[in-house]
């Protein structure tokens, strides 16, 4: 199965596997929006939620490699306090993957 992504079209993606479960919380991702891979294979998942289930919106961070995923951590929620967020599009890790 080969697929086109965001307008790109000069590549052919090859589907291999699907990596976590639909969720809206504990260890799964729901409407994942983008993500960041380290060097040491841990996904950082970024969930938008939705407005009428906006648990769903949080970090999933996943180790991904050939044996299939492990889930390793939740964290954030929906809110404008520390570590909340409103309806959050992407995400930077630095080099000592700090959000």
């Amino acid at each position: 199965m080969a697929s086109v992504f965001l307008g790109i079209n000069d590549r052919t993606f090859t589907y291999e596997s699907t990596a976590a479960r639909a969720e809206h919380v504990g260890a799964g991702v729901r409407y994942p929006v983008d993500f960041a891979i380290t060097s040491d294979d841990l996904a950082y998942i970024v969930n938008r939620g939705r407005e009428d289930r906006p648990d769903g919106t949080r970090l999933t961070i996943m180790r991904l490699g050939e044996d299939g995923e492990e889930y390793i951590s939740t964290f954030g929620s929906h809110g404008e306090g520390k570590g909340q967020f409103i309806w959050p599009m992407g995400i930077a890790l630095d080099k000592d993957t700090n959000v």
